[in-house]
């Protein structure tokens, strides 16, 4: 079972489902039609192809490129970066792994030369912050059974006598 995705000179990616129902459509901003509305496809190459994330991997995107940016979407159709491109495309963009990383990256051809756009990993702050959530709550705990909550403790003055 495989779902169908199109892009149109306007920009717009839909996915189809394999028994043809719309599964998701969004305005990905990759399109290729210029300011009077007239195709630009005999001077930009588009592009609408899956990548892996990870060489050998088997996290699955979108990558959709028109004239003026690309765009990586997830397999749900959420845009997750947006790229402006330096110059229009001749050729469509190339997956591959340039910096030997394991993950996987973009190459560009314009006119004007080549640009590699590399992925950049990026580690995750929730270990961090849970096992900081955990450490106030220890504290906190520690601190209300060594002086007790204040409820029930009165402190009175007592009225002296003369």
């Amino acid at each position: 079972k495989y779902d169908l995705v199109f892009l149109n000179s306007y920009g717009e990616a839909t996915c189809l489902s394999s028994h043809g129902h719309r599964k998701w459509s969004v305005q990905a901003g990759s399109g290729w039609t210029g300011p009077d509305g007239q195709s630009e496809v005999d001077r930009v190459a588009p592009t609408l192809r899956t990548m892996e994330l990870r060489v050998h991997g088997h996290n699955w995107v979108v990558v959709t490129a028109g004239a003026y940016s690309a765009n990586i979407l997830s397999p749900n159709g959420h845009k997750l970066e947006s790229i402006d491109l330096p110059g229009k495309p001749n050729l469509d963009l190339q997956v591959m792994d340039f910096n030997s990383d394991g993950l996987n990256d973009l190459v560009l051809c314009t006119s004007e030369g080549y640009y590699g756009y590399a992925q950049i990993r990026k580690f995750s702050s929730a270990p961090l912050t849970g096992l900081l959530a955990c450490l106030l709550v220890a504290m906190i705990s520690i601190y209300v059974s060594l002086h007790g909550t204040g409820k029930g403790k009165t402190r009175g003055m007592e009225k002296v006598q003369d």
